[in-house]
């Protein structure tokens, strides 16, 4: 069974999404949870960056 690939972009930016989101309402929030959502969306920009560089028939040696 092939794998499907993931859209690490449609992610990235749903949670980009949610912190605007909860920015714009002002929503008290636990800085741990924030953070957690600012990682999580910088090791998507990370994944994305790596997949996209991988994918790309150039970089394959």
């Amino acid at each position: 069974m092939e794998k499907s690939p993931i859209d690490y972009n449609r992610i990235s930016k749903a949670l980009q999404s949610t912190i605007e989101l909860i920015e714009d309402e002002n929503v008290q929030m636990d800085s741990e949870v924030l953070g957690g959502l600012l990682s999580a969306k910088e090791e998507l920009t990370n994944a994305l960056a790596f997949e996209l560089f991988y994918s790309n028939p150039r970089n394959q040696s």
